[in-house]
């Protein structure tokens, strides 16, 4: 059988609670002060690194005409960067992507080639920009048995004897 705290126990155990959150806002970790984490047992996170895209967008500027990339031309520049994944280069043939293996070979090459002139055509330079990835949840793996919207909460119906069920979600079936 289960015993109720009489209202006094209750307000003491409210009060402690109250207290204990006030001195863990004024110092989150008293076995190590400046330390943040649980209890002096976890450091804080190291600051996260920079995140490097490895999709390079190029195109040639400075010329009156619009200068005809084809991906042979792209892919052998670019490779001497190292493993080059992919090059797109638009119909027009007059933009191109490049996609790298590893984000530091993207970088050198951006850092090396943008607005780099080129040789024998006056005026003319290209332009090498990092291109941000597009986003494609069609393209994310789904692990067998997983829900389609990876936001949406499985119900657990009453499953268990004596609780009543979970209400239903708007826009969920119920199981």
């Amino acid at each position: 059988m289960h015993n109720p705290m009489d209202p006094t126990q209750q307000q003491n155990l409210a009060a402690a609670a109250m207290m204990w959150q006030m001195q863990m806002a004024a110092n989150p970790n008293p076995m190590m002060p400046g330390l943040g984490g649980i209890g002096g047992m976890m450091p804080p996170w190291p600051p996260a690194m920079p995140v490097v895209p490895s999709l390079l967008s190029v195109r040639v500027d400075g010329l009156k005409f619009e200068y005809q990339l084809t991906e042979d031309d792209v892919r052998k520049v670019f490779s001497r960067y190292g493993g080059v994944s992919k090059v797109d280069v638009d119909r027009e043939g007059t933009k191109a992507t490049v996609a790298f293996e590893q984000p530091h070979q993207a970088l050198a090459a951006q850092h090396d080639l943008d607005r780099k002139p080129l040789a024998g055509m006056s005026g003319a330079y290209l332009r090498v920009e990092f291109q941000a990835p597009t986003y494609d949840p069609a393209a994310l793996p789904v692990a067998p048995g997983a829900p389609v919207n990876p936001w949406a909460l499985p119900t657990m119906g009453s499953t268990m004897p004596g609780y009543p069920s979970a209400p239903a979600l708007a826009g969920a079936s119920a199981t």
